[in-house]
């Protein structure tokens, strides 16, 4: 393995993150690309593109899920949600 394969790819700075979740609060297309939604392998793409850094496929979804603020509120209604049934199925039995 070489050094260089041991590095960790560069992280974006503080404005370049902040002008990130601007860009993702808005539809690809207005960015050009032909997509009406953002997917991990496109946000790989344009983050590669735009500040030329790489992440994996895993922190690309979180950088997705982050951005959406409206489905990480549902996502933890659900969570609620479950958590409240499992502990009244667990009295019941």
């Amino acid at each position: 393995m070489t050094l260089q394969e041991l590095e960790v790819p560069p992280k974006i700075i503080a404005e370049e993150r902040e002008q990130l979740e601007v860009d993702l609060q808005n539809p690809p297309t207005d960015l050009g690309y032909d997509r009406q939604a953002w997917s991990p392998k496109l946000l790989l793409h344009y983050v590669k593109e735009k500040f030329d850094v790489e992440y994996t496929g895993c922190y690309t979804r979180s950088l997705l899920h982050e951005a959406d603020p409206e489905e990480e509120a549902e996502f933890k209604q659900t969570v609620e949600k479950t958590t409240r049934t499992d502990r009244q199925d667990r009295r019941r039995g």
